[in-house]
């Protein structure tokens, strides 16, 4: 594998760019205005994060966290964004010998639950109308006293990742993928919610809690 310093690595790999995909559609959507078609609607049928269907990252918390970033990011951007594959079967072939293979799909060929089948359900439970959306997180309501508030913490691969083969990542050295793993902090404030009792639900997925790689 050739070096290659982080600071050159966007050159080599368009991919670590972590809005590259907003950025794809933004782009697309300049090509659309200056054909003649700014007022048609645009769907994203298939996206993903690798086009291989063994790579171990597909089946981390990370590929949770991505799928809700990246719905966020391009929420006013595209009419509808239909995520690719469903399950595991369709790259199922004589190798797939683990639980876990590195497929691109939201469920295990076994029918697991992975993060980023729990990032879709999440995104399912938000609400009609939006309150805020900022970089990580979205706030919603129904407007009938009901809130759902959605966040992520989503971590970009860095450049040692990218200078692997898909098929030389190892379990073992997930965290060396990814440049820090630190918290982060997010406050909400809801202006206009009445005084009085309410029931708190939490629902996350992290390496402790949801992690179906971890568990396996």
């Amino acid at each position: 594998v050739m070096p290659v310093h982080k600071d050159d690595v966007k050159a080599f790999f368009p991919l670590y760019d972590p809005d590259y995909i907003l950025h794809q559609i933004k782009k697309t959507r300049e090509y659309m205005e200056l054909s003649g078609m700014g007022s048609v609607k645009l769907f994203v049928t298939e996206w993903n994060f690798t086009v291989s269907n063994r790579n171990l990252l597909n089946d981390t918390v990370f590929k949770g966290a991505y799928i809700i970033k990246n719905m966020l990011d391009c929420l006013d951007q595209v009419e509808y964004a239909a995520y690719w594959p469903g399950s595991d079967l369709i790259g199922d072939y004589k190798d797939s010998r683990r639980i876990m293979n590195g497929g691109g799909g939201l469920l295990s060929r076994d029918s697991i639950r992975k993060p980023a089948f729990w990032a879709m359900s999440f995104l399912k439970n938000l609400k009609r109308v939006m309150l805020e959306k900022t970089e990580n997180t979205i706030v919603t309501t129904d407007g009938h006293g009901h809130f759902t508030i959605l966040c992520h913490n989503c971590k970009h691969p860095n450049y040692y990742y990218y200078q692997l083969r898909e098929d030389e990542l190892s379990v073992k050295n997930v965290s060396q993928y990814f440049s820090d793993s630190f918290n982060l902090r997010i406050r909400y404030h809801i202006e206009g919610v009445q005084n009085g009792k309410w029931i708190i639900r939490f629902h996350k997925v992290n390496e402790d809690h949801g992690n179906a790689l971890k568990c396996w």
